[in-house]
């Protein structure tokens, strides 16, 4: 017997020794023999522990004896140093130190301490027995060091917002009373006889509630920054949470600890009807209350922000029309009248075009001057057919627009001179009028201004008309200056016809 003893201590002295040595997932290796399954024979573990099952077991002290042989048992020295190993049935051995050998403390953290593989859980030795351990990659471990800091800031801040929600909590106490308390110095101002003194009195305490309440709605605001400070902190926390729980996730799912998520159809959002659930709660309260049920929907209308136009009658709308026609006919006359006008300067600027590309030795867009020229006149042909059509609409639109009893003006005017009632529709404009003295003469507001005069003998002894104060310049005799005026100027003439009719 004291022989297989002191094979047994140098067989424990030989463990000991080696579970300093290696690293954790070693001593994992060697002492976790989980029983093998005939599912599992080609596992590690199974091949493992048929290394062990092959070595047979001495059936009695001279056999095991035997095996080791004389230079094999352990020596008085050999004895002695393994008496000194500490384990648990000796009186010296500390467990938390015998955990704490195995822990682990980093001067400086290296990317080769950590492993290049999956977050996932492995054999290891806790310095007591075997058991599992984490193994952590490199981007975990910075998002761990993330999650600790900003759990600590987030406690850091809570603690001051909790403390500022008590002072802001105590300072709104007060104000309440304090505004309550000039309420009433108000309503007692009032309700004593009036005079001068006790008037401003009231004015300066209605001053102070002012302020007061203006001093209760920057608390409110101040509130509201404290929590929406933390709102934003704790989202911060929880995202930090969330990246390292994923990590943990996936170990545990993949080694059978946890229950893998489960991928479930999104929930369909509700989409509400206004007039159906409007609807709907008049149902809910006639059972209620038993009152008469309500069929009418709900006046959701916009009616009473629009101005109360009235409808305009068909000849309005025949005028509308018109004048749309009349003036989209305008904008295409005016884009085929620039296209021809700017006939000459276009055809130039691909002729220097052709030229530069010939000297470069790229791609002309004609092959020779002939094409080029052959090209430009249809192109000069189909840009004064559009111009003629153009102006035909225009003259069609005009046409149209006279019929609906739009007046129509010389396009070539900015502004126009009103025609007269006694004019046809086709008439010439006043502006066009013959200006002899035969064609003045038979004008009937003619006759009238020469009646309105002091003395038709002497036009020089009527009296100085009223005039507008407005700039003007005198026109020699050898320039000649417009009738029609354009912007400001014409609406002035206008206003001055008639203000002072003729």
């Amino acid at each position: 017997m004291k022989t297989l003893r002191e094979a047994y201590v140098e067989f424990k002295a030989s463990i000991f020794e080696t579970l300093w040595s290696w690293d954790d997932s070693s001593v994992g290796s060697l002492l976790l023999h989980p029983q093998s399954t005939e599912s599992d024979a080609g596992s590690p573990h199974a091949q493992r522990d048929s290394v062990h099952e092959e070595t047979p077991a001495a059936e009695s002290e001279e056999d095991f004896h035997d095996q080791i042989g004389p230079d094999d048992q352990a020596g008085p020295d050999d004895q002695a140093g393994l008496d000194d190993q500490a384990g648990p049935d000796d009186p010296d051995w500390n467990e938390e130190e015998a955990r704490n050998s195995v822990m682990l403390v980093f001067q400086e953290e290296n990317e080769d301490d950590f492993t290049d593989g999956p977050c996932c859980l492995v054999e290891a030795y806790d310095g007591i027995k075997p058991c599992i351990a984490l193994l952590l990659p490199t981007d975990l471990s910075s998002k761990i060091k993330n999650m600790v800091i900003t759990r600590r800031r987030f406690e850091v801040e809570e603690q001051k917002a909790e403390a500022k929600r008590e002072a802001v909590e105590r300072f709104s106490s007060v104000l309440h009373d304090e505004k309550l308390n000039h309420e009433a110095r108000i309503a007692t101002e009032e309700a004593r006889n009036s005079d001068e003194a006790r008037s401003d009195k009231i004015t300066s305490l209605r001053q102070e509630l002012e302020m007061l309440e203006l001093l209760s709605q920057n608390m409110k605001s101040i509130t509201a920054n404290i929590e929406l400070n933390m709102k934003k902190r704790a989202n911060l926390l929880a995202k930090a949470h969330g990246s390292v729980s994923a990590y943990l996730e996936e170990a545990f799912v993949y080694a059978r600890l946890s229950e893998p998520e489960v991928e479930s159809s999104p929930e369909a959002v509700p989409e509400y009807d206004l007039q159906k659930e409007y609807q709907t709660l008049c149902d809910q309260m006639e059972e209620f209350n038993g009152g008469p049920r309500v069929s009418e929907p709900l006046d959701t209308s916009d009616d009473y922000l629009r101005a109360r136009v009235p409808d305009r009658t068909p000849a309005q709308k025949a005028m509308d029309q018109a004048s749309t026609n009349l003036w989209e006919a305008r904008e295409r006359m005016h884009e085929a009248r620039h296209r021809f006008d700017n006939r000459d300067a276009l055809r130039r600027q691909e002729l220097k075009q052709n030229i530069e590309a010939d000297a470069a030795g790229e791609q002309l867009l004609d092959d020779s001057i002939e094409d080029f020229d052959c090209r430009w006149v249809r192109c000069i042909s189909d840009l004064t057919r559009e111009l003629r059509e153009a102006e035909e609409a225009v003259a069609q639109a005009k046409i149209a627009a006279r019929e609906a009893g739009l007046p129509c003006e010389n396009d070539w005017q900015s502004s126009c001179f009103a025609d007269e009632e006694e004019d046809d529709a086709d008439g010439p404009f006043a502006s066009a009028d013959n200006d002899s003295s035969e064609a003045v003469a038979a004008y009937p507001r003619f006759h009238e201004w020469v009646s309105s005069l002091s003395s038709a003998d002497d036009p020089e002894s009527m009296d100085t008309p009223d005039i507008d104060d407005w700039n003007c310049s005198e026109v020699g005799i050898s320039d000649s200056g417009s009738m029609i005026a354009e912007g400001s100027q014409r609406r002035r003439i206008d206003e001055w016809q008639r203000v002072h009719p003729a």
